[in-house]
């Protein structure tokens, strides 16, 4: 993660969840990652990859002015470095947990994921924000 990084013992009961803490942040350019998963696996067929699925919440202190800030779900290939396939909107998530299923849409890119090294959630937002993002159970949707 590009900010704060650390696990959360109250966000979901029984569980360690993976939490971003901003303060007043705003991401830099090529500095803007909540958290990148970079290791899948062996015996994920990652040439089957088809989209990614996560659970995430807002903590309740979260606060934004940006109506437009999200969070942009980017794939990385060896053969295409920075392939957009989805956001959320922050200001449209529910209170409590929210799963995100984002499908590649165009599939073009279906052919570069056999070579995916990297799955990235980044902040896009042109104000500062505060308060935490919880990340859990991140996996990938195959085809």
């Amino acid at each position: 993660s590009d900010f704060e990084l650390g696990l959360s013992d109250t966000a979901k009961p029984n569980q360690q969840t993976a939490e971003v803490r901003l303060s007043f942040s705003l991401p830099a350019k090529g500095a803007g990652t909540l958290i990148a998963f970079n290791a899948f696996p062996d015996a994920l067929p990652k040439e089957r990859v088809g989209g990614v699925v996560f659970d995430v919440r807002k903590s309740h202190g979260f606060e934004t002015q940006d109506p437009n800030a999200r969070i942009d779900i980017v794939l990385q290939s060896a053969a295409d470095h920075w392939i957009p396939i989805g956001s959320v909107p922050l200001a449209d998530m529910e209170r409590g947990w929210n799963t995100v299923e984002v499908p590649i849409r165009n599939h073009e890119y279906f052919s570069s994921m056999k070579w995916l090294y990297s799955i990235r959630l980044q902040l896009s937002s042109d104000k500062p924000v505060s308060g935490e993002i919880y990340f859990n159970d991140a996996g990938v949707i195959l085809r």
